[in-house]
């Protein structure tokens, strides 16, 4: 990747976690602060994803974008979904801290994705991910 993007996209994942802290703490300072927090800095990162996977895979523009745009998708069934479910049978607390350990788990896949794309092969095998062979 030539731009920033991507370690952009990891720190807004480490700022949503502090966020899903706040909320999980459960107090009346940090709740809205939280949610602000996680909320904004947790949409914030997926254009600039769609923008950096677009950049890196110019010859496949469309593919590289749609496997994002179903990531978000299944995310914005299945986050919901499961944070009732944890809501339900756990507590609220622990469903807001799920979600915080998640967000720090994606916040780690960026960055070593990130890395090992950079570091990692060379143009043709990683354009090989993208476009199946013909």
């Amino acid at each position: 990747f030539e731009s920033a993007h991507p370690h952009t996209i990891a720190g807004l994942f480490l700022l949503s976690t502090a966020g899903y802290v706040c909320l999980a703490s459960g107090t009346k300072v940090l709740f809205p602060a939280g949610g602000l927090i996680a909320l904004g800095f947790g949409w914030a990162w997926t254009g600039l994803m769609i923008h950096a996977v677009v950049q890196h895979h110019p010859h496949a523009p469309g593919m590289a974008s749609g496997v994002i745009v179903a990531g978000l998708n299944l995310g914005s069934v299945l986050g919901p979904l499961l944070f009732g479910v944890l809501s339900d049978r756990m507590s609220t607390a622990f469903a807001f801290g799920a979600m915080g350990v998640w967000t720090l788990i994606a916040a780690g896949a960026s960055f070593v994705g990130t890395v090992r794309l950079r570091h990692g092969g060379s143009h043709r095998e990683v354009a090989a991910i993208a476009v199946p062979p013909p």
